[in-house]
């Protein structure tokens, strides 16, 4: 096991990586991973983020690619005490939770890299989480509002929450695609495509489950 301890940069990547887009996974042989996801938003991100973890790092790859716009990146990691405290505490029984600690690690440098990673610079007023709770996106609000006087609205649906900073701008539909670019078009397509058969995936097996309950 590796006894380095991780440098601040190092704890607020992986932390708002955490908070934010990424999961992690562990291995029947122990190791941590990072599987991140990557679009024409955070291209940069994804370099950034193998860069600084690259003494830690063991495998590097794709593990999924959706055309030209995207991918699932995948990160197996040496054996490290801190890496793995972070495992444990944003995970259960393999299922991703808020920890306790949440609100002492939310410092300036994570919310800031938790912004970036997903802006990569540009300005927005959004940001957004995946794989929490009504309740846990609550207290990631709360935590914004109450300590960083963050205004925030949050918006939850089957996959993530946004956060809308601030005051969300109305636009109508008609609005909303007069400013989308091609690109913006096309990620929607293969996204859209790429959720829609994980819903139906999830369908299928609960089917699947029901159907083979014991008749008492």
């Amino acid at each position: 096991m590796i006894g380095n301890k991780l440098t601040n940069r190092q704890k607020e990547l992986i932390i708002s990586g955490l908070i934010g887009w990424f999961e992690m996974k562990k291995t029947k042989k122990g190791k941590i991973q990072i599987i991140a996801e990557e679009a024409p938003w955070n291209k940069k991100y994804i370099t950034i983020l193998s860069r600084n973890l690259d003494e830690y790092r063991e495998e590097w790859g794709k593990v999924e690619e959706w055309g030209k716009e995207g991918a699932a990146w995948k990160m197996e990691l040496k054996e490290n005490e801190e890496i793995e405290e972070y495992y444990n505490r944003f995970y259960k029984n393999e299922k991703k939770r808020l920890p306790e600690k949440i609100e002492e690690w939310m410092t300036p440098g994570v919310i800031a890299h938790w912004y970036m990673s997903i802006h990569e610079g540009k300005e927005s007023n959004y940001i957004w989480t995946k794989g929490y709770t009504g309740e846990e996106n609550k207290k990631i609000s709360e935590i914004l509002r109450e300590k960083y006087k963050i205004k925030n609205i949050i918006e939850m649906d089957k996959f993530e929450c946004d956060f809308w900073l601030g005051m969300r701008p109305y636009k109508t539909k008609e609005e909303e695609e007069e400013n989308k670019t091609e690109e913006d078009r096309r990620w929607e397509e293969r996204y859209g495509e790429k959720r829609k058969k994980g819903v139906e995936i999830k369908k299928r097996n609960e089917n699947i489950k029901e159907t083979n309950k014991p008749i008492l």
